[in-house]
């Protein structure tokens, strides 16, 4: 050790990216980093003519003339034009027309022919409920 000292250099030649632009040392060469390219594979979507459903617009139907059948996606649509509906033509609050929409012959003619799994897997029941409440009154009342 000869006790020399290294020559002063900037604190930002220290990181990589200014380190390959502008070396310090004059004498010293360093060659930047080939950026190679690997090629790269196009991402296009496959298309697929997937024909969709026509979805039936409840807004537009009558609420009384709806299918009697279960079906997850028009039964939130149907329960909640009944309850709009209710609240509007007899000015209530949402919580009273939730009352009467469960209270309703529609919701019991919709879970009357669902089956209890099914019924339990959308949370319509308890767990430990074993029949279809919907499906004990009488279809007629």
């Amino acid at each position: 050790m000869d006790g020399a000292v290294p020559k002063p250099f900037r604190q930002s030649d220290q990181y990589k990216k200014n380190f390959n632009a502008a070396p310090v040392d004059e004498d010293l060469q360093v060659d930047p980093p080939s950026k190679s390219k690997k090629p790269t594979q196009s991402k296009k979507k496959k298309k697929t003519n997937k024909v969709k459903k026509a979805r039936p617009d409840v807004s537009k139907m009558d609420l009384n003339k709806c299918g009697s059948e279960y079906q997850a996606n028009t039964y939130s649509k149907i329960r909640k034009a009944f309850i709009d509906q209710v609240r509007n033509d007899h000015g209530i609050s949402a919580k009273e027309a939730n009352e009467r929409w469960n209270q309703s012959s529609q919701k019991r003619k919709m879970l009357a022919g669902v089956s209890t799994s099914e019924l339990r897997r959308r949370r319509f029941i308890p767990k430990g409920c074993d029949h279809n409440p919907w499906a004990d009154v009488d279809q007629d009342a």
